[in-house]
This record gives structure tokens, sequence and C-alpha cells, in this order.
């Protein structure tokens, strides 16, 4: 079973966002969650941060709760010190 999933980009020198369909398998969601489950706080701040794979913050996957529910239930959040050492 596959999962439609949607990554935008900008065209160059034009500024219009196209939006490409991206599928998932059951074994690629399965290893997020995995991954997402083993993630330091930081790691997870900095990616909610400055992003990171698309499939961590989908949230028509189940991997978008996962990750949400273990940055800011399971860890609280950001906090400032996390905050001023990855910075912006």
């Amino acid at each position: 079973m596959k999962f439609p999933g949607v990554m935008m980009k900008c065209l160059k020198h034009t500024g219009i966002k196209t939006y490409i369909m991206n599928e998932y398998t059951i074994e690629q969601i399965n290893e997020a969650l995995e991954d997402i489950e083993t993630m330091d706080h930081e790691t997870m701040c900095r990616l909610w941060r400055f992003g990171g794979n698309e499939i961590y913050f989908r949230n028509d996957l189940p991997t978008g709760e996962a990750f949400k529910r273990r940055l800011f239930y399971y860890f609280g959040g950001f906090t400032p010190e996390i905050s001023k050492k990855i910075g912006w």
C-alpha cells in the first residue's frame, strides 16, 4: 500500500510553486516511525525549525502526529537553551 505525498518546489526564476506527489510504502512509514521514536530532543527541534524529510511532517500519515506528539508532549517542545543553541 502506498500513501500519496506532496512536496513543494519553487520553479527557478518564476517563484511559481508546484506540487509533486510522493508516495510512501508501509515499510518507509514504519522506518520513519522508528526514527521518530529514537530521535533526541535537539534533533527534533532542528527538524521542526529548519525542515527535513517531509514524511515527518505529513498530517495525512501517522508520522506527522507521532513527530508532534514526541516533540511537544514527550519532550515538552522547545526550550530556551535549545532554541539558542540551534539558532535561526
